[in-house]
């Protein structure tokens, strides 16, 4: 499998080069845009995330992909992140993850995403002016909603912030976590199960908010009675707040390792609980 990753620079002369297979497919068909992993809603102050892919099967080297154009709209401002090319049984995409930062609340239609290309290897080539041709992806809906209806934290700075928003998230939680409707009746192994199990609902859902919602839920559940918050709990509640209300997107290894730390942490709290 091929796997290249280019990082986006706003110049011409930056382009995402398939290079060729050994075992090329002879013949190649027209490549096709298409929009994955769309949001639904966001808010003002966030970022939105979705990624478009060109795809098409044949030769790896059929075609030469420029970085995507995300057309000006006067509620949100876009941008390119980078470029993800990958080959695998004879199928071809190079992927693009689009941020729109909104900066307005309402119903609106995301902008055009104009992604140019040329048949060929293009090298030697400094820019899709040379006979590019053009796939755009057609916008979808999203509901943006205002800031002032989420409670918004002080901006604060230097580490002192960053161990007072851990406090406070902690003890948040923590009482969250004895008074939440869906946990009545369960005992608290129950409740912090039921946690995780949410978090990796939400997570297939694409809902990063509500995902560390859940296993701040669950790491306050099993510090309860604790004086202080342990790192773990300090670190989910740090990373709910960052991703809520300062619209940051963890990354894959974060999410991973935030939920790998907070299943062993489950596993410790039921060998002291000796269940």
């Amino acid at each position: 499998m091929l796997y290249l990753v280019v990082q986006y620079e706003p110049l011409k002369s930056c382009v995402i080069i398939v290079a060729a297979l050994a075992s090329a497919v002879a013949g190649h068909a027209q490549p096709v845009l298409v929009v994955v992993d769309t949001p639904a809603e966001g808010h003002v102050g966030g970022v939105l995330y979705f990624t478009c892919e060109v795809r098409w099967e044949g030769e790896s080297d059929a075609y030469t992909v420029f970085p995507a154009v995300v057309t000006e709209v006067a509620w949100a401002e876009g941008s390119v992140l980078d470029m993800v090319a990958t080959s695998e049984n004879g199928l071809h995409r190079v992927k693009q993850r689009i941020a729109l930062a909104p900066k307005k609340a309402g119903e609106f239609d995301t902008p055009e995403i104009v992604v140019p290309y040329i048949a060929g290897n293009a090298e030697s080539n400094i820019g899709p002016e040379a006979s590019a041709i053009a796939l755009v992806a057609g916008p979808f809906s999203v509901v943006i909603s205002a800031e002032a209806q989420r409670a918004r934290w002080p901006m604060l700075a230097g580490p002192a912030a960053v161990a007072l928003v851990g406090l406070l998230g902690y003890g948040f939680y923590a009482r969250r976590a004895a008074v939440a409707p869906e946990a009545a009746g369960m005992t608290p192994l129950e409740q912090v199960q039921h946690a995780l199990h949410e978090a990796k609902r939400r997570r297939l859902d694409g809902d990063y908010y509500a995902y560390y919602q859940a296993l701040s839920r669950a790491a306050a559940l099993m510090g309860e009675g604790a004086q202080s918050p342990g790192p773990l709990n300090e670190r989910l509640a740090r990373r709910t707040q960052e991703v809520g209300y300062g619209g940051v997107r963890p990354t894959e290894d974060q999410i991973d390792g935030d939920q790998r730390d907070t299943e062993r942490a489950l596993q410790r709290w039921k060998e002291e609980m000796n269940v």
